[in-house]
């Protein structure tokens, strides 16, 4: 078997999974962003985490969609930056959004850093640049009457969103039950309403 086989079946998993479940935005606009080393470390890990497999049945092992955006989160922070912030003390499982959401806004997790809401353009480019040099950044929207929500930012540059009036970073989303609104590697926008944006804050780890 010759590399370029093998390499196409080692990846074969992750692009099925990524087609299957890829969002409009990922169609529309596969090839503006970055592809930096960086960018593919972090897509290879989000590919592998987006199958959602589950292995209930050893026999029938099926992509499902019911996979919260909080475990998304968590585990690839967890995964990719060897960051366990976001997993609750002995238990295989991690905190929801809104609890992340507002844990970090009382500074509840040791290392992690609030630079700023959605409706500052340094502030996008801050988190851009920060998920370019290989640090973790969530985009957290922290709701009172319901559940919040968190995205993770990803590299690969920024691009203009219509709908929020600047340029945003790159990010990867999953939410509960709705395939057809998890992606990876689309405008932030995607993720949080125009609406939102003054309420979306951003954290990393220095």
């Amino acid at each position: 078997m010759n590399f370029i086989t093998k390499m196409t079946l080692a990846f074969l998993p992750i692009f099925l999974a990524l087609e299957a479940a890829a969002h409009k935005c990922e169609r529309n606009a596969p090839t503006l962003w970055e592809r930096s080393d960086e960018y593919s470390r972090v897509v290879t890990h989000l590919g592998k985490l987006f199958q959602c497999i589950d292995t209930t049945d050893v026999n029938e092992y099926t992509l499902r969609d019911k996979t919260a955006c909080n475990w998304f989160v968590g585990k690839a922070v967890t995964e990719i930056y060897g960051i366990n912030s976001f997993k609750k003390k002995n238990a295989n499982e991690y905190y929801l959004a809104n609890e992340i959401a507002n844990k970090l806004a009382n500074n509840e997790f040791d290392g992690w850093t609030h630079i700023g809401n959605g409706d500052d353009q340094g502030v996008l480019t801050l988190a851009g640049n920060k998920a370019e040099l290989g640090k973790p950044v969530i985009a957290a929207w922290l709701n009172g009457a319901g559940h919040g929500h968190v995205s993770l930012v990803m590299p690969g540059g920024l691009q203009t969103s219509s709908g929020w009036g600047l340029d945003v970073p790159n990010s990867a989303n999953m939410r509960l039950n709705n395939i057809n609104s998890s992606y990876i590697g689309c405008q932030l926008s995607y993720a949080f309403g125009s609406d939102k944006k003054s309420d979306v804050a951003f954290y990393t780890v220095n």
